[in-house]
């Protein structure tokens, strides 16, 4: 399914109804928006933050150490 929608003012963009629609969103919810070396965007929808960060500690985390780094890297992102 391909949608499009147009960057306004402050860079808010509207997302397209059969998206929204499509990925369950509802006002609140978390998109986290990641760029990619082709030049294109990925953006995912999140149930909260807190789950984002758990789904990356199976796959970065080996140690407590590594948990704590990449957690305080994250909320500093966040800011």
């Amino acid at each position: 399914m391909l949608a499009n929608s147009k960057v306004g003012k402050k860079f808010q963009t509207v997302l397209p109804l059969q998206i929204r629609k499509s990925l369950n969103l509802h006002e609140g919810d978390v998109l986290i928006w990641e760029p990619t070396e082709e030049g294109e965007v990925r953006v995912r929808a999140v149930p909260s933050y807190t789950e984002y960060l758990k789904s990356l500690g199976g796959q970065i985390w080996t140690t407590v150490e590594e948990a704590d780094s990449a957690v305080k890297e994250e909320d500093q992102a966040w800011d």
